[in-house]
């Protein structure tokens, strides 16, 4: 069975190479070749790219380097042959419903980058401005074919957007229970051992309770397994106990119960030892509905008066209550208590979303940056078509196919199975 199926292998591995022998290369691109026999096949430098030789960068200062654009109906050699000198040519109107890119076909281009600077200098070369409808448009894919090749869909990117973050963090609150070297002017910490060792935080004071004295809360780390709290009197000596032997808790191992970031845990320490040593006072926990967040967005994009649900993916103590505030209503609005964004006017602004602790006050807050984009239009600022060409600063003897000239194909493709493309390009131009 064996030998079977490794002479099955070989067979499989011999008709693959035949038949890459055989066949034409595919790929996604369509890409310019020089016609058989001419001047450009013979200089023709196949798939090697001018791209840092030999780890080789010179800066680029924008002087005695130039630029022009030509683009081509169908992208074959020699075709191009249309001048382009403004927006116009490298566009489709988004205004002019006839005018479009039909599906899977492409607007060819092709810039030509010369150096008569006299020195190397490496060049990239951008479009300044892009831009996508927000509506059934089609999906645009920028790609280049020379002298090397490059591909980036981006449809993806014109959609509504957002990056969902976790939380690391829980909190914990403590109560000082009027206990002899607990109360005011001390200050609380809570050490913590946890994946990367033992930290140590101070605790932040809440308010005084009548009951169970002074009220602190900390944010402490997700994977935390065990705690004990201290008044700064034994965190200044610097020894177990210091002064007062009151003023260090026992440790107490956090289980799975109580390791979850959704679930807020109250601390207790008790006017009691822990009955072997007497340097050590007991603390009880309980469940409490404190303020917690485990799941929230860090950044969403959407178009000017589209809508974003920011409780969809929100994940806090289902007892806690929710509000939601824009830093700007002039870029989007939301509902305090719904969560419901809407897109007003390009610009970024801030979401707020905070989660408040019912029984106390305290509150958990996130901030989440919200870019809307303008016209109902995704708009992309500074496009690479290719980046860090070297560009040769002599000319070179052949002056057929200069040295110090680099032709950049590329294209703009329509990946829609059904919708037209329109777009707009604002103007091609050379950078470092």
């Amino acid at each position: 069975m064996k030998k079977s199926k490794v002479a099955l292998a070989i067979i499989l591995a011999v008709v693959l190479i035949l038949i890459c022998i055989s066949v034409p290369t595919a790929s996604w691109f369509t890409r310019p070749y020089p016609a058989a026999g001419s001047v450009e096949e013979s200089q023709a430098e196949g798939e090697m790219m001018k791209l840092n030789a030999k780890n080789k960068y010179v800066g680029y200062n924008g002087y005695d380097v130039t630029i022009s654009t030509a683009s081509s109906s169908d992208g074959t050699n020699n075709s191009y042959t249309t001048p382009v000198t403004n927006s116009a040519g490298l566009s489709v109107d988004l205004d002019d419903s006839t005018t479009y890119v039909p599906c899977f076909e492409k607007k060819y281009f092709c810039t030509t980058i010369t150096n008569n600077s006299g020195t190397d200098q490496n060049v990239s070369l951008y479009a300044s401005e892009l831009t996508i409808p927000a509506d059934t448009n089609g999906k645009l894919a920028l790609g280049v074919n020379e002298p090397t090749r490059s591909y980036r869909d981006y449809t993806s990117l014109t959609k509504k957007k957002y990056n969902v973050y976790k939380n690391y963090d829980k909190r914990i609150y403590f109560q000082t229970a009027n206990v002899a070297g607990w109360g005011y002017p001390h200050d609380i910490y809570v050490t913590f051992g946890y994946e990367y060792g033992t930290d140590s935080r101070k605790m932040n004071y809440i308010k005084d309770d009548t009951s169970y004295g002074r009220i602190f809360y900390a944010d402490i780390p997700y994977s935390a397994n065990n705690v004990y709290f201290t008044s700064s009197g034994w965190m200044n000596s610097g020894n177990n106990g210091g002064a007062d032997n009151t003023m260090h808790s026992k440790t107490v191992s956090i289980d799975g119960s109580l390791n979850s970031v959704l679930q807020s845990k109250l601390f207790r320490i008790k006017n009691e030892t822990d009955g072997y040593d007497n340097n050590y006072r007991k603390v009880i926990v309980e469940d409490f509905n404190g303020a917690s967040i485990a799941q929230y967005y860090n950044d969403i994009t959407l178009a000017t008066n589209a809508n974003f649900n920011a409780t969809t993916d929100l994940q806090y103590h289902p007892n806690a209550t929710v509000k939601y505030y824009s830093s700007d209503s002039n870029v989007f609005t939301v509902g305090e208590t719904t969560g419901q964004l809407q897109g007003v006017g390009a610009g970024t602004a801030t979401l707020y979303t905070t989660v408040f602790c019912n029984a106390y006050g305290d509150y958990i807050q996130k901030e989440t940056t919200v870019t809307v984009t303008s016209n109902n239009s995704y708009i992309f600022n500074d496009v690479p078509i290719v980046k860090n060409l070297l560009i040769p600063g002599a000319a070179g003897s052949n002056q057929n196919n200069p040295a110090n000239v680099v032709k950049v194909y590329w294209y703009i493709l329509n990946i829609s199975e059904s919708s037209s493309l329109r777009y707009e390009i604002d103007q091609i131009y050379l950078g470092p």
